[in-house]
C-alpha cells in the first residue's frame, strides 16, 4: 500500500530583519506588560494595607471615645 506524503518544499522561507525586528518589539511589550502588571500589584497591596490601618485606627479611637463616655 502506497502512503501519501507531504510535499516537501525545495528552499526554506526567508525571514529578514523585519521579522528578527517585530519579535524584539513583541517581547519588549510583553515584558513591559508583566512589568506594569507586577508593580500595580505591588501598589494595590499598599493602599489595601494602609486602608486596613486607618480602619483599625478609627475602630481604636471609637472604642476609646465609647469607654472616656462610660467612664
Amino acid at each position: 500500500m502506497i502512503q501519501k506524503c507531504a510535499e516537501v518544499p525545495s528552499e526554506l522561507l526567508h525571514t529578514g530583519p523585519a521579522e528578527a525586528a517585530m519579535m524584539v518589539i513583541a517581547i519588549m511589550a510583553i515584558t513591559g506588560a508583566v512589568a506594569y502588571w507586577y508593580r500595580s500589584r505591588e501598589e494595590m497591596k499598599k493602599q489595601l494595607l494602609n486602608l486596613r490601618k486607618s480602619k483599625m485606627m478609627l475602630l481604636n479611637l471609637k472604642r476609646q471615645k465609647l469607654t472616656k463616655l462610660k467612664i
